[in-house]
């Protein structure tokens, strides 16, 4: 205080309060509150020095700690300078404060007889029942003995009051929209301002004239205060400092305004650590490594540094230089400041990033009993959850909902019930828990969002579409939002509702996040173009959202257009982990139609484990298991399939067929006779049963087997599926003509099944009948010439010597197809055409590198001309590629060391020399050698 300001005057002083004024006279006189962070020695009181420049008469009160003035010493304080309260005609009395002081020139506006009140940031409580669902602050300074009915209410209130905030501090914006409510409030946001916006005021020079024009009854003073505001606000060091953190919360991909935000705010304050380390921060968030590092290291941070600072230097050096140097820079810091809590959290959290768990589980042991102390409770619960205490952190979880029962932290602890799983009571909390949010959850979409997908994980539809629709009428504008309420009406059957929700969606694609349901909708709704251009545009915006490129690659190999379809599954196949359950089937089709088994294989196991109470599912793996040569692997899973499934004879007979395809007959045979005794339906059974009596017995239990075979025949009933089962009988025992008569009863019963005409054609070719069969495959190709047709169909003419001209026909409708490119590349190389077959493998080649399919059928090629060496380099590369189903890539290589080595002199004679080639196949491999890819 200068020497020639008025000397204060202490009107009244207890333990916990004092009241304190100024000699000076003036028609507008303030009553001030002290913030809770104020210690300034007696006689001062806050703002003395501001009313002492402008000459204006004030009354300061000031608290000794943060304990939000209690209401019993207040009424002590005002009874004992009530006559420094009164005044003369004319006088107007002010109260005045921020946040613990905003919240006292509110509440005790009447009992003091102000006329007007001045609130920046103010609470309208601190008790729990009051705040705690949204604002935990300031929880741990509420005393129920001090503060019996602290909320403000609108007796409590001035005539005239104002209340002054940062709108984008929600918290902040949430009392004041509670306190606006009360009575005679007017609201005045400041934005980017912070929890104290009357710095803006004083650092833009500006207070004075600002707190005279908001008393100043003239209806025009609102908008002259936001322009006085806006003149001055970006030469004050807070509003930047509040843009900066505000963007950085909201909008991270705008990295660059905030390092606008942030320079601009060091260049006022350029020797603050603290906006250094912002800057550098800033560059980082840019990409800018090498700037950031030269900013950190003109950060003098000594030993004895605050421990806030030291931790916002810690994140910024640990993200240039990684853990290992992290940890060693923070020995550095003083004992006292590597003793604290906080600190030895952070180096917990290094330390289990750099791979030391053991020494992270140890700090993070230590710091149970302090853990009260570690303001990032959240982060430190989550911890512990990743290091395998789970009882500990579902304990923090507990403790942050019982001491602040906000919304955030009931669905925080609901998400740690859902991971707990210990039983149904943990689902049965963590529902509860939910439905307590949804009860006092503020307008909050991230907050919904989350709460919806706890539901679903939680296997809740219903739940989950109540609030759904509770989370849509809060916050209609919202459309990630309105897809979740599309998806929760599609799962509950409402497809209609769900479609007509969904449908006016794609507009806004780029604010959604799940848009691969969307995607989805638009499938099942028949709408396969907009669902195409909408995947599209998705995988070109948003190439991380594998969920969306996974559909754009079902839809894409739909169109034949496996080429273009081919990468996006490349880039899912990277990170299996995000393929939804619903669309595991998709991915394990699409997998399979482009070459790659084996993450078809892996695709199908975890839908198997997924689904564990589907028998479809368990059945696929293990089909994929045997075909990747591991039928143990596949009994053994069948084992567990059988006591988990196997109750009903329709599953029995699956499980037995699937036993058939491991090589376990005698397992499938006792599965087989469990179903003839339980079903009255048995001609399925006894089918395969007479088929492993076959396989097994002598000459004279296989003649009884055609006979059983032929009075099941007389037996059957006109069931086409069960008539072409008869004719696959026939056929295993070696009755050819018996299953073409079959086959032809199931094709006379269902004419235009493909499947049918394929298996004819099959059986024909056994018998030799290469004319009758080629005549089938052609009937059915012109009567159904769909890509699934032409797959099937094609290798079957290859048997009767003439594939070319349905490989052609097949490339041209599907010229993306990779499979019709190579079933017309191994057609011509078969008809003496090897140049032109080698230049459509070549430009399969070109895009496909990855596909051991490809590989191993150009092998196959090569191995036909003799052209051992190329054969050799094409199998390594499929095995290399697929090792679990390469076995005829490995038959090839076998034969092809085989000659290289008889070749070498090594034993034996040397075959043919090959014929000569048209043109090296080295455009083909690509001059790399095997396993490189």
């Amino acid at each position: 205080m200068s020497a020639g300001a008025p000397k204060p005057e202490i009107l009244y002083q207890s333990e916990s309060l004092r009241v304190v004024a100024n000699t000076l006279s003036s028609p507008l006189r303030f009553v001030s509150f002290s913030h809770m962070l104020y210690r300034d020695p007696p006689p001062r009181f806050w703002g003395d020095g501001f009313f002492a420049k402008y000459g204006l008469a004030a009354i300061g009160f000031v608290s000794a700690r943060p304990d939000w003035f209690p209401a019993e010493e207040m009424r002590r304080a005002a009874a004992a300078i009530r006559a420094a309260l009164a005044r003369a005609p004319g006088e107007r009395l002010v109260s005045y404060g921020v946040s613990m002081g905003g919240y006292a020139a509110l509440k005790y506006g009447a009992l003091l007889g102000v006329d007007a009140a001045i609130a920046f940031s103010p609470q309208i409580s601190i008790a729990p029942a009051d705040v705690a669902r949204f604002d935990p602050r300031y929880l741990r300074h509420h005393d129920p003995a001090l503060h019996a009915g602290m909320q403000i209410c609108g007796a409590d209130l001035a005539p005239e009051n104002h209340v002054l905030y940062d709108n984008f501090w929600t918290v902040d914006r949430k009392h004041a929209d509670r306190i606006a409510a009360l009575g005679p409030v007017a609201r005045f946001p400041l934005p980017f301002t912070g929890h104290a916006p009357v710095r803006a005021l004083a650092e833009g020079h500006i207070a004075a004239p600002f707190l005279l024009r908001l008393l100043d009854p003239a209806p025009a003073r609102a908008s002259a205060l936001r322009l006085m505001v806006r003149r001055t606000r970006r030469s004050t060091l807070v509003y930047w400092e509040s843009r900066a953190s505000t963007l950085t919360a909201r909008r991270p991909a705008a990295a660059r305004t905030i390092l606008h935000a942030v320079e601009t705010a060091q260049s006022l304050a350029p020797n603050a650590p603290i906006w250094r380390l912002a800057l550098a921060t800033a560059l980082l968030n840019c990409g800018l490594s090498a700037e950031a590092e030269r900013e950190l290291e003109k950060i003098d941070l000594t030993a004895r540094s605050p421990v806030d600072l030291w931790l916002r230097y810690i994140d910024c050096y640990r993200r240039i230089h990684g853990e290992r140097a992290t940890l060693a820079m923070m020995g550095r810091a003083s004992a006292e400041v590597q003793s604290h809590p906080a600190f030895r959290f952070e180096e917990a959290v290094i330390r289990l990033d750099a791979g030391d768990k053991a020494s992270a589980a140890a700090i993070v042991e230590d710091l149970w009993p302090a853990r009260e102390r570690i303001t990032r409770r959240l982060r430190l619960a989550v911890l512990l959850g990743t290091l395998g205490e789970k009882e500990k952190a579902l304990a923090l979880f507990r403790a942050m909902a019982e001491e602040s029962p906000n919304a955030g932290n009931l669905v925080q602890l609901a998400f740690a019930l859902a991971e707990d799983r210990s039983g149904p009571a943990s689902r049965d909390e963590a529902l509860a828990r939910l439905a307590e949010a949804r009860t006092v959850i503020d307008p909050d979409a991230a907050l919904w969002r989350r709460i919806l997908l706890l539901y679903e994980r939680l296997g809740a539809p219903a739940e989950q579409l109540a609030a759904a629709r509770e989370a849509v009428a809060a916050l209609p504008g919202y459309p990630d939002l309105r897809m979740e309420l599309a998806i929760a009406l599609e799962r509950s059957g409402a497809s209609a509702e769900a479609f007509a929700i969904a449908q006016r969606l794609p507009r806004e694609r780029a604010r959604i996040r799940r848009i691969e349901w969307l995607i989805l909708m638009l499938r099942r709704a028949g709408r396969e173009a907009e669902a195409l251009a909408l995947a599209r545009a998705t995988a070109s915006e948003r190439p991380e959202d594998l969920a969306s490129r996974l559909q754009l690659a079902v839809l894409l190999l739909a169109r034949d257009e496996e080429e273009e379809a081919f990468p996006h599954l490349l880039a899912v196949r990277e990170r299996p982990g995000t393929i939804r359950a619903d669309l595991l089937d998709e991915a394990t089709s699409a997998f399979t139609a482009v070459g790659l088994h084996a993450d078809a294989a892996r695709t199908a196991g975890r839908a198997a484990v997924l689904r564990e109470t589907e028998l479809a599912p368990q059945l696929d793996f293990a089909a994929r298991l045997v075909r990747a040569g591991l039928a143990p692997d596949a009994r053994k899973f069948l084992a567990g399939v059988r006591k988990r499934l196997g109750t009903d004879p329709a599953a029995l007979v699956a499980i037995a067929t699937a036993y058939i395809q491991a090589g376990e007959d005698f397992r499938a045979e006792d599965l087989l006779r469990i179903v003839l005794r339980e079903t009255g339906e048995p001609a399925t059974a006894r089918m395969q049963l007479i088929a492993i009596r076959a396989r097994h017995g002598n000459w004279l239990e296989r003649l009884s087997a055609r006979r059983a075979a032929a009075r099941l025949a007389a037996s059957l009933r006109p069931d086409p599926t069960a008539w072409a089962a008869l004719a696959d009988l026939f056929a295993g025992l070696g009755q050819s003509s018996r299953a073409l008569s079959a086959i032809a009863r199931a094709r006379a019963l269902a004419p235009d099944s493909p499947s049918t005409a394929l298996r004819e054609a099959e059986l024909l070719l056994a018998a030799g009948k290469r004319a009758a069969a080629r005549d089938r495959l052609t009937a059915l190709l012109d009567r159904d010439p769909s890509p699934a047709s032409f797959a099937r169909a094609v290798p079957l003419l290859e048997q009767c010597g003439d594939a070319r001209p349905a490989a052609e026909r097949w490339l041209a409708a599907s010229p993306q197809s990779a499979a019709a490119r190579l079933a017309l590349a191994r057609a011509l190389i078969r008809a003496g055409n090897t140049e032109a077959g080698h230049a459509h493998l070549s430009r399969l080649m070109e895009r496909r590198t990855g596909d051991a399919a490809l590989w191993s059928a150009t092998a196959e090629l090569l191995l036909d001309q003799r052209d051992w060496p190329e054969a050799k380099r094409a199998a390594e590369r499929a095995i290399a590629n697929d090792p679990g189903n390469a076995k005829r890539a490995r038959d090839i290589l076998g034969m092809a060391e085989l000659v290289g080595a008889r070749r070498k002199g090594q034993g034996g004679s040397a075959p043919l020399d090959p014929p000569p080639r048209a043109e090296p196949l080295e455009p083909i491999l690509g001059g790399g050698e095997a396993g490189q890819f």
